[in-house]
């Protein structure tokens, strides 16, 4: 039978002693950065774990300020924590900005809501599962789960074509990001598909311009319709339209956003949404990484785990924003 490691055995691998172990793991404040990092390094090489009455899973997040705005990163670290209490787990929120603090806690397992590099900084940490969500990273040797969006590309654009739109811009907030170039590839093959090609004069991304800009450039150009996956532009975007350019959607200009946002079925008129599945995907996340961290945790923890790479669907869900036209 396999013994568990305790102290002792962290304590012989750091070269130090028991009690500057159990110091470590106790928050002592008299100990320096370069005994924490050894005694940590050391502990996760043998999948030592200290005794406490709660696990403990860190979500690294981007953009924390959006957590007070609403949008895509608040309703993520919503489903997520949901789940991890559900578990009888503890959650840290963490910004990107200081994965240091992923360092220095001894977390189970790290789950990032991060469309950034510096998530990879952390595969440095012994034996840490690794999850990352919305961004494939296996070629980094991290575990994924995150919603098919090339599928809400296709799926957008499949609807107004079949309407009649041929002339349809595309909206995202960031020309450099993998959702945003596999929602535009989608784009692009529904256009394909049906001997249209995609305009780049009709690609707008809210980080080189305002909505405004954007919205009557589309209108001079002939653009019947608008695919809004935008974020900081759901609602913007709407209000530009309707009270400020007196436009009327959908007689006017079409329009399907995304993620289902529940304050688009209560406006006027409802708006035709790409529906992410989020509390799936939140569920889905928080499932394989309480399965990483009990991986991480047997005797065999050396033989690293098969990379997971979950892919969920998106739904689309049609409403009055979206007019058949000639």
């Amino acid at each position: 039978m396999a013994i568990s490691p305790s102290i002792y055995h962290v304590a012989r691998r750091a070269g130090v002693s028991a009690v500057s172990v159990s110091r470590v793991f106790n928050g002592h404040p008299h100990v320096s950065a370069t005994l924490r990092n050894r005694v940590l390094q050391h502990a996760r090489r043998i999948a030592f774990t200290p005794k406490k009455r709660l696990s403990s899973i860190a979500v690294v997040v981007q953009d924390l300020h959006t957590l007070t705005t609403g949008g895509y990163v608040s309703a993520m670290v919503a489903s997520i924590t949901k789940q991890i209490a559900a578990r009888d787990h503890l959650m840290q929120l963490i910004p990107i900005e200081n994965l240091d603090l992923v360092r220095n806690a001894f977390v189970s397992g790290v789950i990032g809501i991060a469309f950034d590099a510096r998530f990879r900084e952390l595969r440095a940490v012994p034996n840490l599962p690794l999850l990352s969500v919305n961004l494939p990273m296996q070629a980094d040797g991290i575990h994924s789960v995150a919603i098919n969006h090339y599928a809400q590309g296709r799926q957008a654009a499949e609807h107004l074509i079949q309407r009649g739109h041929r002339q349809i811009a595309f909206f995202e907030k960031s020309p450099d990001t993998w959702t945003s170039q596999e929602r535009l590839r989608g784009m692009r093959v529904a256009l394909q598909t049906h001997r249209l090609s995609a305009q780049p004069q009709l690609q707008f991304y809210a980080i080189q311009g305002p909505a405004y800009e954007a919205i009557t450039q589309s209108r001079r150009l002939g653009a019947t319709a608008i695919i809004n996956f935008s974020d900081p532009w759901i609602l913007e975007a709407t209000h530009i339209i309707q009270n400020i350019l007196k436009l009327r959607i959908p007689a006017d200009l079409s329009i399907i956003c995304y993620d289902d946002y529940p304050v688009l079925r209560f406006m006027t008129p409802p708006h035709t949404a790409i529906q992410q599945p989020l509390e799936e995907l939140g569920q889905t996340a928080v499932d394989t990484m309480l399965d990483l961290i009990k991986q991480a945790s047997s005797p065999h923890a050396h033989n690293r785990a098969k990379l997971v790479d979950i892919q969920l669907e998106p739904k689309l869900i049609a409403r009055e924003s979206v007019v058949r036209i000639a």
